[in-house]
């Protein structure tokens, strides 16, 4: 963590069993590499429609595309818009507006001189916690000669490659959907980048036309407020640097802290992730119930694994 003008915060060691520091990776190449083989137990093409437990306490669910299945347990992880969500459970457990705003994109790296010019960039994963409401998170991503090779064999289509542009870096519903399909390559281009996200809660003065205006002038707009508070000059010039195609603006939304949960009947739906608990950092929003409800689940599994294993073996664990 280091400050707008790249002065260090805090270090956190974090190696993987000594071999180096952790790097970010994509999500699509993770998720394709977790789906893989799984084509007989993974239908994609299918949105929600509607649910209903049945009178044996399993859960039927329903698609927009006409099929239905069966099941003991369903799952909801379709994220802060949750139609499952909207379905099984009060208004007031969704989440509200955060007035926090992320502009996202990504730098490519063709070259690695900007890993010498922000060398901060080398030990991964980075947060710069700004003043005023404002802050940056910096994601490295770096593969090795061998990675990219299998990653392009595993996405590419007859071509041979393998082309991130066709998506919509805000896709979403069913342009995602593209994820998924025997004819339906999955976008990724295995090139080394640096992703960031600027993150700011003054929103309606910095960018109220958000939805008007075009992806340079959401980039333009987050280089001028970097320079008017001049921020550290490598970070402006790393930002300047961004593939303009892969500016997107997300409005980030908060789960509201829910104290009581005893007009909820138990059922066969259970949430999961951002469905029903969205947050975002302290420093911007001043809430962030996850991070307590966090908290407290770890003291209770500590409390968990010394009673279970004995102080010693307890505390080996949580280490």
């Amino acid at each position: 963590m280091v400050t707008e003008k790249l002065e260090p915060l805090v270090n956190f060691n974090i190696t993987a069993r000594g071999q180096g520091d952790h790097f970010a990776v994509s999500r699509i190449v993770l998720h394709r590499l977790f789906t893989t083989g799984l084509d007989d137990i993974i239908h994609f093409g299918h949105r929600f429609d509607r649910a209903e437990i049945l009178e044996s306490g399993r859960v039927g669910v329903h698609f927009t595309n006409g099929t239905s299945v069966e099941g003991d347990l369903l799952v909801a992880a379709d994220g802060v818009n949750s139609a499952i969500r909207k379905q099984f459970l009060p208004e007031s457990f969704g989440p509200g507006k955060s007035g926090v705003a992320a502009i996202a994109g990504k730098v490519f790296l063709d070259t690695k001189d900007l890993l010498e010019d922000l060398p901060q960039l080398k030990r991964g994963l980075c947060i710069v916690v700004g003043t005023q409401g404002r802050a940056f998170s910096i994601a490295p991503q770096l593969y090795s000669q061998d990675s990219k090779c299998q990653i392009t064999k595993l996405f590419a289509g007859e071509d041979g490659a393998t082309h991130e542009s066709e998506i919509s870096p805000s896709a979403r519903g069913d342009d995602v959907l593209v994820l998924g399909g025997k004819e339906k390559k999955l976008i990724d281009d295995a090139r080394d980048c640096v992703s960031f996200g600027y993150l700011t809660k003054h929103t309606e003065t910095e960018f109220p036309n958000f939805q008007q205006i075009s992806q340079q002038e959401m980039l333009n707009g987050v280089v001028a407020q970097m320079e008017k508070l001049e921020w550290n000059p490598e970070l402006v010039k790393m930002v300047k640097m961004t593939d303009v195609s892969t500016v997107g603006y997300w409005p980030l939304h908060v789960s509201p802290n829910i104290t009581d949960l005893s007009t909820h009947k138990p059922s066969s739906v259970t949430f999961l992730g951002d469905s029903i608990h969205a947050s975002i950092s302290d420093r911007l929003t001043h809430t962030n119930s996850s991070a307590t409800y966090g908290r407290r689940g770890r003291q209770h599994c500590d409390s968990r694994c010394s009673k279970t294993l004995g102080d010693d073996q307890g505390s080996s664990r949580r280490r």
